[in-house]
């Protein structure tokens, strides 16, 4: 993860969490994740002004949590209905948010 804080992942991984346990409150297994928290300097504002190369590197940051992610929890994971794969890290149009669904496969 490229100029990533460890606040910022720590963030974004707790979303995942909780959606792994269906606690989410947005739509209890599904993770609401906003593309300024996985930005550098973490800004709020002018979410559509970033560069695909920052739109990239944060979709990449993602990529790589939820790596670490699911090599701690049994899971499956769906990106706006899609299943997780390498085709995250490449997207370059990711300056708002994705739904995030994590399925457990424990059950």
């Amino acid at each position: 993860m490229t100029d990533l804080s460890v606040l910022q992942a720590l963030d974004v991984y707790s979303d995942l969490v909780t959606a792994y346990y269906n606690e989410n409150h947005f739509g209890s297994n599904t993770a609401e994740i906003y593309a300024f928290r996985l930005k550098q300097n973490h800004p709020a504002a002018n979410l559509q002004m970033y560069a695909k190369e920052e739109n990239k590197q944060a979709a990449e940051n993602l990529y790589n949590l939820i790596l670490i992610f699911k090599k701690n929890f049994k899971c499956i994971v769906y990106i706006e209905n899609k299943l997780f794969g390498t085709w995250l890290k490449k997207i370059d149009y990711f300056n708002h948010r994705l739904h995030i669904k994590v399925i457990r496969k424990d059950k």
